[in-house]
């Protein structure tokens, strides 16, 4: 995006109103008063009742039909959360290999890969969203609010006597910045200097509740605010990596992956209690899912010597637990240690 359009933007939002140009027909989009959006609740509140009350699906209920349906299956939900974890891990491996342009371009191609599969599958899974209780009251109460802050140039409300309502909340809402827009408006100058000069006034923008920021302010005042965080860390990433997208993904999942685990050891260790600084603690499990969190219990050499048993195992067969090659490492130097105590 070039700095003319990102001031563009940046005027827009702080403005807080977006323009839609009709040709000859010119109107305001604002954000609504806090009165306005709490009416639109109860337009979405009394749609909600009233599909729900005609047998229209609710949202769990339209799922369930998809599953016994093939619409959606067990295997499209496993497969997307395994896709998004690929591409989280990819994004790690951009990080990593950022210095290498070789590897960068071809780790970046596999996460856009990633990400329309992942996007394919969104699609698919909310394919009769907008037929169910929700998506029918979420519509109701869009169109409602719409209705009732569309204005005139001179702050009146339009009647729509010459569009209709869902064209003017199309075109809306195909205005809006989208995720990546918000991003690169948030870390780039002009309003990088916006915004750090609010910290020392009344702030951005002239509402009186958050309710009345738009969509795309909250979303360019999320990600200053992560821009922010990032900046103040100990360690934060270089300048080069902040200004690319899927390097400080990469940075922050890796962030929020060590601090899991970080975590997760302090957790387990009140869990073992007594038992935590012991070689090796068995923990009976239920299911698969409390099989993979006490497996990840293990540190990176306690993950290897599972591995190498396992290898052990499908080679030799049975074996006495002496014989593992990790076991055999530890008595060793626990004689080494053993016989050096002597000689001292």
């Amino acid at each position: 995006m070039e700095f003319y359009e990102r001031d563009f933007f940046v005027s827009r939002l702080l403005a807080g109103y977006v323009k839609l140009d009709f040709k000859k027909l010119k109107l305001y989009v604002h954000p609504p008063t806090p009165e306005v959006n709490y009416e639109s609740q109860e337009i979405f509140m009394e749609a909600y009742e009233e599909a729900f009350m005609s047998g229209v699906f609710t949202r769990q209920e339209m799922r369930n039909y998809m599953l016994q349906n093939g619409l959606w299956s067990k295997a499209e939900e496993k497969e997307k959360e395994k896709v998004k974890k690929e591409a989280e891990d990819l994004k790690i491996q951009l990080y990593k290999n950022f210095v290498n342009p070789v590897k960068k371009k071809a780790i970046r191609s596999l996460i856009r890969e990633a990400e329309q599969k992942l996007l394919n599958l969104a699609i698919k899974e909310s394919t009769y969203n907008h037929t169910d209780c929700e998506g029918l009251a979420t519509y109701a109460r869009l169109n409602w609010l719409t209705q009732n802050t569309t204005k005139n140039l001179d702050g009146s409300l339009y009647s729509f006597n010459e569009i209709d309502v869902s064209s003017v909340l199309k075109r809306y809402q195909a205005e809006l910045l989208d995720d990546l827009e918000a991003r690169e408006i948030a870390r780039t100058e002009p309003w990088r200097n916006n915004w750090n000069s609010s910290k020392y006034t009344n702030g951005l923008f002239n509402v009186s509740s958050p309710i009345q920021l738009n969509q795309e302010q909250k979303s360019v005042l999320a990600y200053s605010q992560m821009y922010d965080n990032i900046s103040e860390s100990h360690e934060s990433p270089v300048d080069d990596i902040i200004q690319d997208d899927d390097a400080l993904d990469g940075w922050l999942i890796k962030q929020r992956r060590e601090s899991e685990k970080r975590k997760n050891q302090k957790g387990n260790e009140d869990r073992l209690g007594a038992h935590s600084g012991a070689d090796e603690v068995y923990v009976i499990t239920e299911g698969k899912e409390e099989a993979e969190a006490v497996y990840d219990m293990n540190d990176g050499e306690a993950m290897y010597n599972v591995s190498e048993r396992f290898a052990t195992l499908e080679r030799d067969g049975e074996i006495d637990y002496t014989a593992f090659g990790d076991v055999k490492r530890r008595l060793n130097e626990q004689m080494n240690d053993m016989m050096k105590s002597r000689r001292g």
